[in-house]
């Protein structure tokens, strides 16, 4: 198995944390998000992007931990109700993202990194 140079590593790690920050622009322009075909595109392109699963994993978790706390701030400024309702549906739109992003986000990473190994891809 190949050994990854540093530059790899920072690759890696960039495209990690470049996917909740497009995620998070990408969501809270109503232009874009209102456009789901822009969005699936992004999305299988950074499926392609991921290393393995693990930076899956990471950039989702990061995605979260920031976008939540700004998504609660900006609701919070309009009003209260709109927090409330905010705070209300989280646990909804988490199911809907494990369901509908995340574990085909996982399926397709892992279809892909299994395709590359058995054709001798990078």
């Amino acid at each position: 198995m190949k050994r990854y140079d540093d530059r790899d590593k920072h690759l890696e790690w960039v495209i990690i944390m470049l996917y909740p920050i497009v995620a998070f622009i990408m969501l809270s322009s109503r232009e874009v998000s209102a456009s789901g075909w822009i969005l699936l595109i992004v999305h299988l392109l950074f499926c392609l992007l991921w290393r393995n699963l693990r930076s899956v994993m990471v950039s989702s978790v990061v995605m979260w931990i920031v976008a939540v706390p700004i998504w609660l701030y900006v609701e919070a400024g309009r009003s209260a109700q709109a927090a409330a309702n905010f705070t209300g549906s989280l646990p909804w739109i988490i199911l809907m993202y494990v369901l509908i992003v995340f574990a085909p986000s996982l399926l397709l990473v892992s279809l892909r990194k299994k395709l590359w190994s058995r054709y001798k891809l990078k």
